[in-house]
């Protein structure tokens, strides 16, 4: 994946992702600490105290992944979001448990309306149950996506295509133009510059030599351009 939804860059995706993932847990927490602390029903007061106290912890332990992955993202730090990776999948199994312990062991029939129990009830519990599960395979299909989408984004860090494309190129073009005329300085020739006067800068292994250098001896290819010895103590005939 290199686009998020089809549009926008995978950056912002993943920062999109991070900020629902960021709402979702502290809205978890606030809940249970209103059930369990201050004995306020909310929202999931109907899951019981062991639950609740899981789903809880479960999001308060998320909260420094979060973070991390949001400095991996801004800073394009691949193992830093590699670590939000492990807890989303983490986060991905556990709801798949619960859902799966809610559709086995929970009927949605149950919370059926009293009106509907004595008019229609076959129909509705019907309508409820597909509607269920309507709800519960868009759940993974977005879960899905999102873990697709990070996971991407960790491989685009981790072979080096973190960048935006032309405004990347743009915001590092000075100093890669600066850097490339510091490497010319002194790869135009062997030493780039004269170790003293009277020195010439090349031994006449370049043939842009400066015609007006002033030389000590006539220059030449080592080994007369056609063979460079590099065993030491040398041959006889090199000696």
């Amino acid at each position: 994946m290199n686009m998020f939804c089809c549009g926008c860059p995978l950056t912002f995706g993943v920062k999109f992702i991070l900020l629902v993932n960021l709402i979702v847990n502290i809205f978890y927490i606030i809940t249970v600490t209103l059930n369990i602390i201050f004995k306020i029903p909310t929202f999931v007061s109907n899951l019981g105290p062991t639950a609740e106290i899981f789903n809880g912890a479960w999001c308060l332990l998320g909260l420094p992944f979060i973070v991390i992955g949001y400095w991996g993202v801004s800073y394009r730090l691949e193992g830093h979001l590699h670590l939000y990776l492990n807890y989303l999948c983490a986060s991905f199994i556990v709801d798949m448990v619960f859902l799966c312990i809610n559709f086995i062991f929970t009927d949605v029939c149950q919370h059926m309306p009293h009106l509907l129990r004595h008019h229609g009830a076959a129909f509705a519990c019907g309508a409820m149950r597909i509607s269920a599960l309507m709800v519960v395979i868009q759940v993974i299909v977005v879960e899905l996506y999102f873990l697709f989408a990070v996971w991407s984004c960790c491989e685009d860090f981790r072979a080096g295509g973190g960048g935006v494309g032309l405004p990347e190129l743009l915001r590092h073009h000075q100093h890669a133009h600066k850097k490339q005329h510091h490497d010319r300085m002194y790869t135009d020739q062997l030493f780039g510059a004269a170790i003293s006067p009277g020195y010439p800068k090349d031994y006449g292994a370049f043939n842009n030599r400066m015609q007006n250098q002033p030389q000590l001896g006539p220059c030449r290819p080592i080994g007369q351009g056609y063979y460079h010895e590099t065993a030491y103590p040398p041959p006889t005939s090199f000696s």
